[in-house]
């Protein structure tokens, strides 16, 4: 003999916290920041490529540096409006950057505090979402996503 399940009802006020809820969640807006960005620091003999894998967890921005299997978590991130500051706080500097009206490119640079002067190290342009490090040679396939672990 089979039994037969009475329909879940839900309260007239139940309903509409649950409505509420979801309509919360899917509004909430994420941070332009959030995603991977190959960044490339403008070094004296050309580029020196990099990811940089941003996410929000907790209503809070968390930031690591990718190179290749190496991940170097930043200490803080911070941002302002369209600008974002990614801190080693062990290492005395940051990575400060203004993304474009459009929200694919960051431009900025590598800052240092040393003696108590701040100091520009090189500058820094990344871009949303590009996949490779490195550039492609012509008819070279594209590479797969970053991993996250």
């Amino acid at each position: 003999m089979t039994r037969k399940r009475a329909p879940l009802l839900l309260s007239p006020c139940s309903a509409l916290l649950l409505a509420a809820l979801v309509s919360c969640q899917s509004l909430a807006p994420a941070s332009p920041f959030a995603g991977s960005w190959r960044t490339v620091l403008d070094v004296p003999d050309g580029g020196l490529p990099f990811h940089v894998e941003i996410c929000e967890e907790g209503g809070e921005l968390r930031a690591a540096v990718r190179n290749g299997e190496e991940v170097l978590p930043f200490t803080r991130v911070e941002t302002s409006g369209d600008t974002i500051r990614l801190v080693f706080e062990h290492y005395g500097c940051w990575f400060e950057g203004r993304l474009d009206p459009e929200g694919r490119t960051l431009e900025g640079e590598w800052m240092r505090r040393r003696a108590g002067e701040v100091s520009p190290l090189m500058a820094f342009v990344a871009q949303a979402g590009v996949r490779d490090r490195f550039d492609r040679l012509e008819g070279e396939p594209a590479a797969p996503p970053p991993s996250r672990t």
